[in-house]
């Protein structure tokens, strides 16, 4: 009931300035936002907003029944864009999944598939069957794609035939202008990749446009690995607050990434069940290297991972070690939030390292090791590397041993 969470006399307002216009559905609700954890001052204000739309439906005369995306998005219009905009939405959001869980409100209608998105789809199962490239690989290499697409006007496979040399220079020539040389040379495999995929199932000749995607010049190792000093490395680990649940979580995969040099998408993919605390070693689901990983369980890792488990990990059904303290409660974390983890870590250290945040630890635990003594191909299998030459790049961060090779500066005269 709606009083659960909120007080009779707010519950009675709130239902008196629209939320009766969802029966059933507003108290119903309240026990779905209560339930994910989400707090009782957010659970307020998503009520609030829900209760303003019941009574703009209600002027509109709008059948509950008919309510859709569109709907809620028409009715945000009338609010000036803004932060609180977006955590309106989230509460509409949140309305129509429990009136469609009770069929209150039709199921949500599934967007048309187009002849283009079936020709993206298919490259998409290309390249995961024949090349065995990871799915977050694939996202980018589809988008890519779908972007060239809607440059060249194909929407259908008949249109692909009308593909053309100047189609692709201008195209690749836009994206230059927005984009960094190394995405554009994303940009250019994703184009090749396409186009041999029309060659080897669809018959096409696509020699000619494959001469038309150009090389786009970026020296393989040209650069040095960006990473911490020690003192950096401490700062950032002192800056989260651990008399916190989220404190000793964050702190956790900091802990994971500087020492065992996982990805972000490889601490978001830990389970329980990947730990073996008696040998002493964690298992890597098989990522970018495309095979399963079993390393050695650092003490100082081991310790993070106790204290987040013990004292700040919330109850939850799910395996995955790091998971949200936050609204949803328990959900497992995303990479990509705990990347921008990191990057607030950084900032509050003050630490300046570009690119930062989980790439710059990923690239202090290669570093370290270096330094420790270790030789190049223990680090690749360590960071699994598949081929030993991208981790080669981490011998010009050992400065002790280069200067050993040295040759010495010829002087004048000589």
């Amino acid at each position: 009931m709606l009083e659960q969470v909120v007080s009779t006399r707010v519950a009675r307002s709130l239902r008196g300035s629209g939320g009766n216009v969802f029966g059933e559905g507003f108290d119903a609700l309240s026990i779905h936002l209560g339930s994910r954890g989400y707090a009782a001052r957010c659970i307020y204000d998503y009520l609030w907003i829900v209760a303003k739309f019941g009574a703009w439906l209600k002027r509109k005369k709008i059948i509950l029944k008919t309510i859709s995306e569109g709907t809620t998005k028409d009715f945000l219009k009338g609010f000036v864009s803004s932060p609180s905009r977006r955590a309106r939405a989230a509460g509409l959001r949140h309305l129509l999944v429990v009136l469609r869980e009770r069929g209150l409100v039709r199921p949500r209608r599934a967007q048309p598939v187009t002849p283009a998105h079936k020709i993206t789809a298919a490259y998409g199962a290309y390249l995961h069957e024949n090349r065995g490239l990871q799915s977050a690989t694939i996202v980018w290499h589809i988008a890519y794609v779908r972007d060239f697409l809607t440059h060249a006007k194909v929407e259908n496979a008949a249109d692909l035939r009308r593909i053309s040399g100047d189609h692709i220079r201008g195209f690749i020539a836009q994206i230059a202008q927005r984009y960094t040389p190394g995405s554009v040379k994303n940009v250019t495999k994703a184009l090749r990749g396409f186009l041999r995929f029309l060659q080897v199932t669809k018959g096409f000749r696509t020699a000619g446009l494959l001469a038309a995607v150009p090389s786009i010049r970026e020296w393989k190792l040209a650069g040095v690995p960006k990473y911490l000093t020690d003192d950096q490395l401490h700062r950032v680990l002192a800056s989260f607050d651990v008399s916190t649940s989220s404190g000793l979580r964050d702190r956790a995969i900091a802990v994971c990434i500087a020492d065992l040099g996982l990805r972000s998408i490889e601490v978001a993919h830990l389970s329980l069940d990947s730990i073996d605390w008696s040998a002493g070693t964690i298992r890597v689901d098989a990522g970018k290297s495309a095979r399963d990983s079993e390393l050695p369980l650092p003490t100082s890792v081991g310790r993070a991972l106790v204290a987040y488990l013990r004292h700040g990990r919330p109850v939850t059904a799910t395996r995955r070690v790091f998971v949200q303290d936050r609204a949803p409660v328990g959900e497992p974390l995303l990479p990509g939030s705990i990347g921008a983890t990191m990057k607030r870590a950084f900032k509050r250290a003050g630490v300046t390292v570009s690119p930062g945040g989980a790439h710059a630890l990923r690239h202090t635990a290669a570093t370290r090791m270096l330094r420790a003594g270790a030789n190049i191909k223990e680090i690749a299998d360590i960071l699994r590397h598949r081929s030993i030459d991208t981790t080669a790049i981490y011998a010009k961060v050992d400065l002790v041993r280069l200067q050993e090779v040295a040759l010495p500066w010829p002087m004048a005269g000589q």
